[in-house]
């Protein structure tokens, strides 16, 4: 090998990144070699098939590769500025996370969709694995790449399951797909795109995505995280250029045309929409949308969100609480009529009901924990005379999770006055209410 390592650069599960210099030379390059553990060598060969095959401005390039003295393989790349998540968290690309997501999320879904084109999957997009590569023809003076293709998978029919084996998840945790647990050779594209979703969410958080944990950042890119991040895969973009393409869709806005044909369709069919109707997906996609949902979404019928509620509770219980989250930010309601929270409030409850039927008491308190402080809030449109009848007769494990949402929510002392003198079917109810 006529290269001498003058470093370590980092170390990974499977192998060690050093700089090094070619004997004779004076250019600092990477080298990346396997660690001494089962399977180490078969994949850093794996990536090394991957990388050579590829050649996109996006992608980490391959410069040279071989084996050692030891019959060991490696490979020689260039040598990048550092990860996403080292440049970010040191302070060198800036604090404008939305700009620095907007270049991760065209370039990235630009290398990665070269490799998909090319049938291959990466399988560990992480904010490790996006490198930062010294570019003098972007103003910015480095473009970004997708590296680490070690636990890529070949195209299907030339794909072996001797080093997947038995495993039943690989990746980083908190950026793998939920479909990536049980059987990680079958997974698609979309899996690819959840892990670019977690990477946005952690640069607008500041929050490490945690395993089975949410992460939805607050304004315009809470829409895009929560489109590549539904834990169902056939419900994100099926692409990285489908993912790039609803990104863009979503931070543009709903336009105004659409929101006009959104409420023709609803009149057409008298806001009693099937839960299988395709406008729930316009709904879903547009949850932050402030006008969208206080306009537009109420002239969807209660019943018809009730219904929704029994058959796709987690889709139902993401619009209620959204819409609670809404009308929970008093002054952006701005000259409308308050006599329009009859149907704000009313719709979330009705949600909350059909939950109940669906025996969703987990996603029940989710909602009720937002709605109760929408209650609170519009106080000046007493809502409690739908409220006392339907608390009063509120019983098993959704009344515990109610009683449980109105005391976390802080306002235990609002509904206690509300129900003042009402009989309480649930025991917890009663003992946070009137014992």
């Amino acid at each position: 090998m006529d290269y001498l390592e003058v470093g370590e650069l980092g170390k990974g599960g499977m192998a060690v990144v050093y700089a090094a210099k070619k004997v004779g030379g004076d250019a600092v390059i990477a080298l990346k070699r396997p660690m001494p553990w089962p399977n180490c060598d078969e994949r850093l060969m794996r990536e090394i098939d991957v990388l050579r095959q590829l050649d996109h401005p996006h992608v980490m390039p391959i410069l040279d590769h071989g084996l050692d003295e030891d019959g060991r393989p490696w490979y020689a790349m260039p040598r990048a500025r550092g990860s996403l998540q080292d440049l970010w968290e040191s302070g060198a690309l800036g604090n404008d996370a939305q700009a620095v997501c907007t270049d991760v999320l065209d370039e990235v879904c630009s290398g990665l969709g070269a490799m998909h084109e090319a049938g291959f999957l990466h399988r560990d997009v992480t904010y490790r694995n996006v490198l930062a590569l010294h570019d003098a023809d972007v103003p910015r003076g480095y473009r970004w790449v997708i590296a680490d293709c070690g636990l890529v998978r070949r195209p299907l029919g030339e794909t072996t399951h001797g080093l997947t084996g038995s495993a039943t998840s690989l990746g980083t945790l908190g950026f793998i797909a939920p479909e990536g647990f049980g059987n990680p050779h079958d997974l698609t594209a979309a899996a690819d795109v959840y892990g670019l979703g977690r990477i946005l969410a952690w640069l607008l958080t500041g929050e490490k995505p945690e395993l089975t944990k949410q992460l939805l950042p607050t304004g315009a890119w809470r829409a895009v995280v929560r489109a590549f991040t539904r834990d169902d895969p056939l419900d994100r973009p099926q692409s990285t250029s489908a993912a790039r393409s609803k990104a863009h869709e979503l931070l543009a806005g709903v336009p105004i045309s659409e929101k006009a044909d959104f409420r023709n369709q609803i009149r057409e069919h008298g806001g009693n929409l099937r839960p299988d109707n395709r406008l729930w997906t316009v709904v879903r996609d547009h949850l932050d949308d402030y006008n969208f949902m206080v306009d537009d979404l109420v002239t969807i019928e209660p019943g018809a969100a009730r219904r929704l509620a029994t058959t796709h509770p987690e889709t139902a219980a993401l619009i209620g609480e959204r819409l609670a989250a809404h009308l929970c930010n008093e002054s952006e309601y701005g000259s409308r009529q308050w006599d329009a929270l009859v149907a704000h409030l009313g719709w979330i409850k009705a949600v909350l009901e059909g939950l109940d039927e669906a025996d969703r008491s987990d996603l029940f308190e989710d909602v009720a924990l937002v709605y109760c402080r929408a209650v609170r809030t519009w106080d000046r449109y007493r809502h409690s005379d739908v409220l006392r009848p339907w608390l009063s007769r509120l019983t098993g494990q959704c009344g515990d999770a109610m009683a449980t949402a109105i005391h976390q929510s802080g306002e235990t002392a609002y509904f206690r006055a509300v129900m003042e003198g009402r009989p309480l079917a649930n025991p917890a109810m009663r003992a946070l209410l009137q014992d």
